[in-house]
């Protein structure tokens, strides 16, 4: 019984819950229709402009403005009843430069959220009696739980109903504004004028190539100085080991001399010394062989002494 009460309370909450209306009013194929606008105007004073569109008919949806530029641009949107007058307003303002329009039809996807929401509607209808027929807590929980989120998705629908209902009952203008330069005339120069332009033209086309050919260069002067620095390296290396190597071998050479120096020298004094040592020698045979001879007479003495003795 306590059931049934907390039923009826619900029943009653859900109620309030439900939304009052879930129709379209747009019926005609027309009303089915997205129209979106765009159009350009250049204008000689941009404040002029700002204050005759902010008196246009519709809202402001967003707009950006650059007075120091002389640009802007807006989006607004107006009841398709006073588009034509809107648009007419804007082409006085100053002189068009484009005007493109497009459109969508949403007539598929309106039918489908309404085919949705009558299946929604009648799950509903379903799940208050079922509020009624319940027995137990966790039924009537379950049923309470899938209530609210059939609410939800209705609403949830109706919110997508109105917004293509506006989509559809208005129309959205992108408006770009800028402000003509006026150029003062200029008279028709003379000859030296016409020289001197020449000239200034050839200076700039020759500045010109001169920055190209600077930035040329400083653009490949980084890959070309790690290049070079790479190049520099590999070729000092290669010059000092050949350095080095020459070095080495003239070492080598001035060693071999200092060799044979010493060779030629040692055997140059030794064959000096053998000479005096021969020719000492040859001295002390000849002086040997002169006391011989000055001592063979007087052994010859002797011996005649000593054999007359012996006689």
């Amino acid at each position: 019984m306590r059931i049934k009460h907390v039923a009826i309370g619900l029943t009653v909450f859900l109620l309030c819950l439900l939304p009052t209306s879930t129709k379209v009013h747009a019926n005609q194929p027309s009303d089915f229709l997205i129209r979106n606008y765009s159009i350009g105007l250049t204008i000689d004073c941009l404040g002029t402009a700002l204050e005759q569109l902010n008196n246009m008919q519709g809202i402001i949806l967003n707009s950006h403005i650059d007075i120091q530029s002389g640009w802007g641009s807006m989006d607004r949107r107006v009841t398709n009843r006073d588009l034509e007058m809107a648009l007419e307003h804007l082409q006085s303002l100053g002189q068009v430069v484009y005007n493109h329009s497009g459109s969508q039809n949403v007539f598929s996807v309106i039918s489908d959220l309404r085919s949705e929401l009558n299946v929604r509607n009648t799950e509903y209808n379903r799940l208050m009696e079922l509020l009624y027929e319940v027995e137990t807590l966790s039924q009537f929980t379950s049923v309470e739980n899938r209530l609210v989120q059939v609410i939800a998705d209705m609403e949830h629908i109706r919110g997508r109903l109105n917004h293509l209902e506006l989509e559809t009952g208005t129309s959205r203008i992108h408006i770009t504004l800028s402000v003509v330069e006026v150029e003062e005339a200029l008279e028709d120069p003379g000859l030296f004028e016409r020289m001197m332009m020449a000239f200034m033209t050839s200076n700039q086309a020759i500045l010109s190539v001169l920055q190209g050919i600077l930035i040329f260069f400083a653009y490949i002067s980084v890959p070309l100085a790690s290049y070079g620095l790479v190049a520099g390296v590999i070729i000092w290396l290669a010059v000092f080991y050949k350095r080095k190597r020459s070095a080495a071998i003239d070492q080598n050479i001035e060693a071999k001399k200092e060799v044979k120096k010493i060779e030629s020298e040692t055997e140059a004094k030794a064959k000096t010394e053998t000479a005096d040592v021969v020719e000492g020698a040859e001295k002390i045979g000849e002086a040997k062989i002169e006391e011989v001879k000055n001592e063979e007479p007087k052994l010859r003495d002797n011996t005649t002494d000593e054999t007359k003795n012996d006689e």
